[in-house]
Order: C-alpha cells, then sequence, then structure tokens
C-alpha cells in the first residue's frame, strides 16, 4: 500500500511546500505495510510522526513532524471520504481523542507537559 499511498498523496500534496512534501513523503515511507486500506496507512503514517514529535518534542524538526502528522490525518480523512461515511466512522473511531490520549499516556511523567 506504500507505493499506491505514495501515488495518491503525490497527486495532491503538488503545490505544497517542498520541506512539507518531504517529511510527508518520509514519514509515509517509514510506515510498515499492515493495511490495505488508504486512509488507515495514511494514519498510521501520521501516528508515527506524532511519535516522533512526543520522543523529541524540544527539537526543531518536531515541528516539522508535527506538520507532517496533521497533513496526514487529514489526507487520511480526505481518503475515507473519498470512500464513504462508513471509512470516515471507521477512520474517527480508530483515531479518536481517547486514541491520542492513549498516545500520551504511554510517556513517561517526566516528558510530559
Amino acid at each position: 500500500m506504500p507505493n499506491s499511498a505514495s501515488a495518491w498523496l503525490d497527486a495532491r500534496t503538488i503545490d505544497a511546500p517542498a520541506s512539507l512534501r518531504t517529511r510527508v513523503s518520509r514519514a509515509l515511507a517509514g510506515t510498515p505495510e499492515q493495511s490495505d486500506s488508504l486512509p488507515q496507512t495514511l494514519a498510521d503514517a501520521a501516528l508515527a510522526a506524532l511519535e516522533r514529535v512526543l520522543a523529541n518534542p524540544s527539537e526543531r524538526a518536531a515541528a516539522f513532524d508535527l506538520l507532517a502528522a496533521d497533513a496526514l490525518l487529514t489526507y487520511a480523512f480526505e481518503a475515507a471520504a473519498e470512500q464513504g461515511g462508513d471509512a470516515v466512522l471507521e477512520l474517527s473511531n480508530a483515531y479518536s481523542p481517547a486514541r491520542f490520549n492513549e498516545l500520551l499516556a504511554t510517556r513517561p511523567p517526566d516528558a510530559r507537559a
């Protein structure tokens, strides 16, 4: 799926700044192929980028990874919308605020803001 996901993403990021395209592509390329679902693949890449931000929040690169995570999750929902309401609902349930709270809860107490 990452190859077809890359092609889908390339068609939508053509006008995005080069630095953002690079970060988004890098995040997607580093995502293991675990799903045949385009929205899920993009969302997994977004979550991986967000995990990098949380691992090193004070690094300057964290800002770019945060932008990439935001873009990837937005594109995941765009891809889901193209598939229909059920796909959007499924993605919404998988990447709810509770899911992000779980991610934050796994951080050591001294790393939480």
